[in-house]
């Protein structure tokens, strides 16, 4: 199975997302490559509707594109919260301007909400446990 790309990026940061797709390759399975793809394609989307033509990707464009959609779940922007870090970081290895989102902004994602049981409950639970 091939780790190649299907989708042409075009954006201002088709070279960085190249680099970064690149280098991945090098390192990770098909199926997170696949990932990296799925976030990066609608990143570069995204960053051509938004008429992004200034190859910097700074604090407010990044915050632009990490907020929250209607239509995902946490752990989707979870994942382009990560993808977005990766991008930086590679940006920023190869000399240019780029915004680390930090960890701090995702943190807590899908964390567990305990289930709180009503007074019913409990005598219910306590009632079936006495009459074992």
């Amino acid at each position: 199975m091939s780790k190649k790309k299907t989708y042409e990026y075009n954006s201002i940061f088709k070279e960085d997302i190249n680099n970064l797709i690149k280098e991945k390759e090098l390192l990770l399975k098909n199926n997170t490559i696949r990932r990296y793809n799925e976030v990066l394609k609608i990143f570069d989307l995204w960053c051509i509707e938004n008429n992004v033509i200034i190859n910097d990707l700074n604090e407010e464009l990044v915050e632009k594109w990490m907020t929250q959609r209607n239509t995902e779940n946490s752990l989707t922007r979870h994942l382009r919260c990560s993808i977005t870090r990766e991008l930086a970081r590679n940006m920023i290895k190869n000399k240019k301007n780029a915004y680390v989102i930090p960890s701090k902004y995702y943190k807590g994602i899908n964390e567990h909400i305990p289930y709180i049981y009503s007074d019913e409950e409990i005598i219910n639970l306590l009632t079936y446990f006495e009459n074992i």
